[in-house]
């Protein structure tokens, strides 16, 4: 809510991607810090997307790649206050606050910390006024890489601690220590690997040396948190690396599928209900069937007596051409299967769009392109420099 209200006030634009390698752009992008989302691939070379206005002038330097990029759509208070320069006063009054909110941007106005258990919150707040930071201090005197190294000496219960700029908030997260790593006397070390292609959210070491940084882009394969201390011992690595993962599903249904319908087989019954309840019940002989009554009238007696007629029509599959609006749902449908299957299920999925393609059979491909963020930390061979 409040990321809106701030792109809102500050303007966004919703942009078109156009060339090869979009997936290492938007890695690349992401990596520099420039704040993309509502990602979605529009074609095979084509990808669209919503940036704010100060990231979007910032994007000449992921420019090295293939990649055209114009803007599709503007949005904000300052797009909305271009198209009211015949409104003078308002205009300025605008002028006013546009001026005030860049002028606040510039500063951190709240800290969060979170992630503090047996270290408490005060501490954490107390380490962070010796070095000067509050609300109020500039953003661009901190370093956010540095500020982690410095909360994380302040407390040796402190495994980890990193901290990020989200607007006019600096939120600061640690981790605290677990039992001391076990030093190996004898055997090898095993260090953590990347089991997929991520941008490294968070990186926590809780045994082990960390080898690379959040923002950074690994592959799978790559050892993220090595078994070696540095010091002539070596441990078994443990830890946990949170990373943002691009996954790709499609599923492609052909023209003619396998359908139930009806083969020519049919039974009728004539079912007598009294008091709406049947004496004798119509049962279906067919495993699989469709019931039509095709009418039912009232008996003048004692009692109400309804006499219904009901034919069983026996379905079995058989091939038949469906249309792209059923296609499109059969092939929604088998994408969104093979998605629960393909991400983790301890993944968090960040946004998840589809693209329809019409083939040139008749057929209806969908494809998935899914951003989840999970643990890519696996056990690996042992360490071996």
């Amino acid at each position: 809510m409040a990321a809106d209200m701030w792109n809102n006030l500050a303007g966004y634009v919703m942009i078109q991607m156009q060339g090869v390698g979009l997936e290492r752009f938007v890695n690349r992008a992401l990596r520099e810090g420039l704040g993309l989302w509502g990602i979605r691939r529009t074609g095979p070379h084509t990808l669209t997307a919503y940036v704010s206005i100060g990231d979007f002038y910032a994007l000449h330097r992921v420019k090295d790649l293939r990649c055209r990029i114009r803007i599709l759509e503007k949005h904000g208070l300052p797009i909305a206050l271009s198209r009211m320069r015949f409104r003078k006063v308002m205009a300025f009054g605008w002028v006013f606050v546009i001026a005030a909110l860049l002028f606040a941007s510039r500063f951190v106005w709240f800290v969060r910390v979170e992630g503090c258990d047996a270290v408490k919150e005060e501490r954490v707040r107390a380490a962070l006024a010796e070095l000067g930071i509050q609300p109020g201090i500039r953003r661009g005197s901190i370093t956010t890489g540095g500020l982690g190294q410095a909360v994380m000496a302040a407390d040796s219960r402190i495994s980890w601690a990193g901290a990020e700029l989200y607007g006019v908030v600096l939120q600061v997260s640690i981790r605290e220590a677990d039992l001391a790593p076990d030093i190996l006397a004898e055997g090898a070390p095993r260090s953590l690997y990347a089991s997929k292609d991520g941008v490294i959210r968070r990186i926590t070491p809780l045994a082990g040396k960390a080898l690379f940084h959040a923002g950074d882009a690994v592959l799978k394969g790559q050892k993220l948190i090595g078994g070696n201390l540095d010091s002539g011992a070596f441990v078994h690595a443990r830890g946990e690396v949170i990373a943002r993962v691009l996954y790709r599903f499609s599923y492609t249904a052909a023209p003619e599928q396998m359908v139930l319908a009806r083969n020519g087989q049919s039974t009728e019954y004539i079912e007598i209900r009294v008091m709406g309840k049947a004496i004798a019940p119509a049962a279906s002989p067919y495993a699989q069937f469709e019931a039509v009554q095709t009418g039912a009238r009232e008996l003048r007696a004692l009692l109400p007596v309804e006499v219904a007629h009901i034919t069983f029509y026996q379905l079995t599959r058989q091939p038949r051409m469906l249309s792209q609006a059923q296609l499109a749902q059969i092939a929604a449908e088998g994408v969104h299967a093979r998605m629960k299957t393909g991400v983790a299920a301890d993944a968090r999925v960040l946004s998840a769009q589809d693209e329809m393609i019409v083939e040139a059979d008749g057929g209806v491909t969908v494809i998935l392109s899914v951003i989840a963020e999970e643990n890519i930390a696996q056990s690996g061979a042992a360490y071996n420099d």
